[in-house]
C-alpha cells in the first residue's frame, strides 16, 4: 500500500463528485462516474469486492446476461474511456439480495480483478462503470459499493505512472 494511505472508504451513489446516468438497452453505457476532487488520489487496491444492484424503471432485475466493466476518462477526453478490466458476466450480482453480496459466505463469487494491483486515480480523473444490457438500467435504481482509499496524490505518483504506462489512460 502507498505511504500516506489513511481508511477505506466507498465510492456509491452518494459519494461527492459521482454522475449517474439511465442506461440505453443494447448499448454500452457509462451509468455511474466519480470524478476524482482536486487535492486527492483515490487509490483502488485490486481485486475488490463489488457489492451492486442494478435495476430498470420498473425496477425489476436487469437481465442477468448483462455484462458491464469499469473503465477511466483523463482530464481533456470527453468522450475516451479507456477500459481497465475485462467485461464480466452480471449474473453474481443478480442471483445475491445486497446484504448477501455483503455476506462473507458468497465474497468468492464477487471480486473484480482490474488487472493490477492497484488503481491510482488523480485529480480530475473519472473511474467510470459502463453496462451493456438488454433492459434500460435506471440511475435510481442503481446500488453500488466500491472500496477505495483517498490519499495524497503525491504519494500515488508512481502507481499513477504505471498505469499510464499500461493502459494509456
Amino acid at each position: 500500500m502507498p505511504a500516506g494511505v489513511a481508511y477505506r472508504q466507498r465510492l456509491s451513489r452518494s459519494t461527492d463528485g459521482v454522475t449517474l446516468a439511465d442506461g440505453t438497452a443494447n448499448v454500452n453505457s457509462t451509468i455511474a462516474a466519480w470524478l476524482v476532487p482536486s487535492g486527492v488520489a483515490y487509490v483502488i487496491e485490486s481485486p475488490f469486492i463489488l457489492v451492486m444492484k442494478l435495476k430498470d424503471s420498473t425496477p425489476a432485475e436487469i437481465a442477468d446476461s448483462s455484462l458491464f466493466w469499469f473503465g477511466i476518462k483523463r482530464p481533456g477526453y470527453t468522450h475516451r474511456v479507456w477500459q481497465i478490466a475485462g467485461e464480466r458476466d452480471y449474473q453474481p450480482w443478480a442471483d445475491l439480495t445486497v446484504p448477501e453480496q455483503q455476506d462473507a459466505d458468497h465474497a468468492s463469487f464477487l471480486w473484480v480483478d482490474l488487472g493490477i494491483r492497484f488503481l491510482a486515480l488523480i485529480e480530475d480523473e473519472t473511474f467510470v462503470l459502463q453496462v451493456n444490457s438488454s433492459s434500460t438500467v435506471k440511475a435510481d435504481n442503481v446500488e453500488i459499493y466500491i472500496p477505495y482509499t483517498p490519499t495524497d496524490p503525491e504519494d500515488v505518483a508512481d502507481l499513477h505512472a504505471a498505469r499510464i504506462a499500461r493502459f494509456g489512460g
